[in-house]
């Protein structure tokens, strides 16, 4: 049986390691199965035609930020969920390559903790490409978001006010406000994500959209 091809991370254009968890496409493809849900089904209570989930669950295309969440909450998982990670749910230690790493347009997000019911909180590093952007505005139940730029210029609009920011600044807010972001310079842009507690996709009462 011939190998499959090794995945590469659109924001990097590295090849990810077999043993990263970017299969965001598959890992969707079973969960929706094991629901019993049609591609048509799925896609109409996300809003998107079926050739597009299909070329999603295929690996053809990635989703865009807005997508993802769309799909998480249709299926009321989060994306730690989704993607079935293989590191011990108690695992003091993850080796370089046994992150979950999933893939939206222009965005490699790796889980550096990821939301399960025993964390109190989830950690992520987000990778952009130049003008990469959250496709919609954000906003979550009770809680806190610190982030750290570790690499890059990275524009963070909180509650419609934009901020600036660079390698070695910091931030940190409440998520029930309106948020977005975006690459605001010319090279990648690396930020750390901190979110205390988790989001939980399932209980949250109003999902973002796409604008």
């Amino acid at each position: 049986m011939p190998k499959a091809a090794k995945k590469v991370s659109p924001a990097s254009g590295k090849q990810l390691p077999d043993s990263a968890k970017g299969s965001f496409g598959p890992a969707l493809k079973k969960a929706r199965r094991i629901r019993h849900l049609t591609l048509d089904e799925l896609a109409a209570s996300i809003g998107c035609s079926p050739s597009a989930l299909s070329k999603i669950e295929n690996q053809k295309a990635a989703p865009s930020f807005g997508m993802v969440y769309r799909i998480c909450n249709a299926l009321s998982m989060d994306v730690t969920t989704l993607l079935q990670s293989r590191t011990a749910a108690r695992a003091i230690v993850t080796k370089a390559g046994h992150h979950p790493v999933y893939h939206t347009t222009g965005m490699e997000w790796t889980l550096l903790l990821p939301s399960r019911p025993e964390h109190r909180m989830e950690a992520s590093i987000l990778e952009m490409v130049p003008g990469a952007k959250s496709d919609m505005p954000m906003q979550h139940g009770p809680g806190e978001l610190l982030g750290f730029v570790l690499e890059g210029k990275f524009r963070l609009t909180v509650d419609g006010k934009p901020h600036h920011l660079e390698s070695g600044d910091s931030f940190a807010f409440t998520y029930d406000r309106t948020h977005s972001f975006a690459n605001a310079g010319t090279r990648k842009t690396r930020v750390m994500f901190v979110l205390a507690p988790p989001i939980d996709f399932a209980s949250r009462s109003h999902a973002p959209k796409d604008k």
